[in-house]
């Protein structure tokens, strides 16, 4: 999330296709050139989905989002 235009970077579960959103967590504006780490614990007892919305500033000047992703069960 580094540049002058940087949005938001969402992310939200469902337990169905279609059904609504759950926020778990949401980085809003420019962080700099670094990476950085978030942990989000997913207490869902069901099967669901995990939605990752990368939203746009005003212009067009920035990166949004470089990134992985590592799911474990506990």
């Amino acid at each position: 999330m580094y540049g002058y235009d940087i949005g938001a970077l969402n992310v939200y579960t469902r337990t169905f296709v279609g059904g609504p959103l759950t926020s778990i967590w949401s980085q809003k504006s420019e962080k700099g050139d670094i990476w950085l780490r978030a942990k989000i614990p997913l207490k869902v007892g069901q099967p669901f989905q995990v939605l990752i919305e990368g939203v746009r500033g005003a212009g067009f000047e920035g990166i949004l989002l470089k990134i992985s992703f590592f799911f474990f069960n506990f």
